[in-house]
């Protein structure tokens, strides 16, 4: 049975917010104002807007290297006033807080799984730390900063926050396998243009043949070398590797694989042996 969690003190923040406004800002005083001892971090906030995708990637980049008893709070999210769940869950001995559209799928994939998820219910154990009437346009400061301080300061345990519930998975989160290859889809781009899929290092090397070699094919049938380095092509050549996270990305050396071969999130990546 899962360990009960024991909060550090420490809360994590990340959002597609940017930093030109005072979204983030808002956060930071509902945390201060509940719970003026919580060490706060950001971790980024030029997610791109609405991209879930890229907010997941970003928190799996970020949150494994933080210490146990640490919550997360993360809020990309598009679907913000629908019926989507405002969630809490536990995995790793962490915890993650925001909304329900498959952004902590694989940060707590990393960490474990999913050890408990439960929906916030805004009458419940957190009711005294809710604002009576919520902005149906901003969760994040109004229920996800309010319950990540109750939960990071011990005042609520991350159990009994409300019901058990089952998350929704984040989209493009499936990857295809068969005898001599496997194909996964582009999540995102960092901020060098290297674009990032979800195939993992142990995708990528169940394909690998006995050559010890394979490629990346592109949906307009360019086949890419998997190689160690950048530096293994000569500059402005397209290559694939896999990065510090373990995911495979396709790059060019000292350029942008998003602007050059006009790769965007969802698009189908194949690796194949050679």
């Amino acid at each position: 049975m899962p360990e009960r969690f024991t909060p550090s003190g420490l809360v994590t923040l990340t959002s597609d917010f940017g930093t030109r406004d005072g979204y983030v800002g808002a956060m930071k005083g509902v945390l201060a104002t509940l719970a003026p001892d919580l060490r706060v971090v950001d971790v980024a906030h030029d997610v791109e807007p609405q991209d879930v995708a890229h907010g997941a990637a970003v928190l799996r980049t970020a949150c494994l290297w933080f210490p146990p008893g640490t919550v997360h709070l993360a809020i990309v999210d598009p679907g913000v006033g629908t019926e989507r769940a405002p969630i809490v869950v536990r995995g790793g001995r962490h915890v993650f807080v925001g909304p329900d559209n498959g952004i902590f799928d694989l940060v707590v994939e990393a960490l474990g799984g999913v050890d408990d998820c439960r929906r916030i219910d805004l009458a419940g154990a957190l009711a005294t730390v809710l604002p009576k009437n919520p902005s149906t346009t901003f969760h994040g400061r109004d229920v996800f900063a309010p319950a990540a301080a109750a939960i990071a300061t011990g005042r609520v345990a991350p159990e009994d926050v409300g019901p058990e519930h089952r998350a929704r998975r984040l989209a493009f989160a499936g990857v295809r396998e068969a005898s001599g290859w496997v194909e996964g889809r582009v999540t995102h781009a960092d901020r060098f243009g290297n674009v990032v899929t979800n195939l993992q290092t142990a995708h990528v090397r169940a394909v690998t043949g006995a050559s010890g070699r394979c490629e990346a094919v592109l949906p307009d049938g360019r086949r890419l070398p998997v190689v160690r380095t950048y530096g293994d092509v000569a500059p402005g050549e397209p290559l694939a590797l896999l990065g510090s996270d373990g995911f495979l990305e396709i790059a060019i050396r000292e350029g942008s694989a998003r602007e050059t071969l006009a790769l965007t999130s969802g698009i189908a990546i194949r690796v194949e042996s050679v």
